[in-house]
């Protein structure tokens, strides 16, 4: 069944004139909306896969989701990324099944086909008497499938399941000048460390969008992190290695910004920038993008 777009806009309400901002619940628990939203927003438009530093040496490969879709993005001999759908192009079985990882080849564990980190078919198991037809395997015909768009935008990989799709820079919008300052802060440019947590909850997507623009809740749920912050820079009061001072966070001030194409931002300024690692670069940063940009990098 289709949703009528009626149904879709009496999700808000939206009247400034009585104050009122909000959302049905709904809104995160239909089904048929979750299915709207995979078909046009995770599976039919441009998301963030990883970034270049995660997969930086030849044979390297990152396994990765859009929407519902597993992919995997592999480093050929030739240090060309390229993304695939990580899926046999036989029976649609499992290639990579593992996080990360080394590999010049994938051999699909059901029937043996071999393909090489540019998506060619390799080997196919017992060719003769799988019975195949002479016409088998033309022109790249069972080669892996390629993710339709995929572009880096100063490192950070982005693809799209969907081929018709706007330019990367043009959904990007506004939010690419975060990127850009964020990778200019330095000259030898950035590196994603390894290492990551993960979690999985029985919710919608959109209360972890709405929780990442929230910064209304941070001194109440996460109190005890700021005070552990807070323990450890008086215990390392006058070491070389000073730390940030997170427990101020809410007095500082701070906000979001929305931008187009669904982009979101939170921010707030620290009380001791003095002791960001940048800092002593501020002088530097300011004569190149101007002061109020080396402001908001420290």
């Amino acid at each position: 069944m289709t949703l009528r777009p009626e149904y879709i806009h009496s999700l808000l309400e939206d009247d400034p004139a009585q104050g009122l901002y909000r959302c049905k619940r709904e809104m995160f628990t239909d089904p048929r909306l979750f299915d709207l939203e995979m078909q046009h927003i995770f599976e039919g438009n441009w998301l963030y896969l990883a970034h270049e530093s995660q997969i930086p040496n030849i044979n390297d490969f990152y396994t990765t989701t859009m929407g519902r879709q597993s992919i995997f993005i592999a480093r050929n001999k030739d240090g060309v990324l390229n993304a695939f759908i990580n899926a046999c192009s036989h029976r649609g079985a499992t290639l990579c099944r593992h996080k990360s990882g080394n590999k010049s080849s994938y051999t699909c564990p059901f029937h043996g086909w071999t393909f090489n980190n540019s998506g060619k078919l390799l080997k196919v198991k017992d060719p003769a008497n799988a019975g195949y037809p002479a016409s088998f395997n033309c022109e790249g015909s069972h080669d892996l499938t390629k993710v339709a768009r995929f572009e880096s935008y100063r490192g950070f990989l982005f693809g799209s399941l969907k081929a018709d799709v706007v330019p990367l820079v043009e959904h990007l919008g506004e939010s690419a000048k975060i990127i850009d300052m964020i990778v200019d802060q330095s000259v030898d440019g950035l590196e994603v460390l390894r290492g990551s947590s993960t979690y999985i909850y029985e919710g919608n997507w959109k209360l972890t969008a709405e929780n990442g623009a929230d910064g209304y809740h941070v001194s109440s749920v996460h109190w005890n992190y700021a005070a552990t912050q807070n323990q450890r820079k008086q215990r390392e009061a006058g070491d070389e290695n000073p730390t940030m001072s997170a427990g101020s966070w809410a007095k500082q001030g701070g906000g979001f910004y929305s931008f187009d194409k669904g982009h979101m931002l939170l921010w707030t300024r620290w009380a001791n920038p003095e002791d960001r690692p940048l800092y002593e670069r501020r002088d530097e940063l300011a004569q190149d993008f101007g002061k109020a940009r080396a402001d908001w990098s420290i």
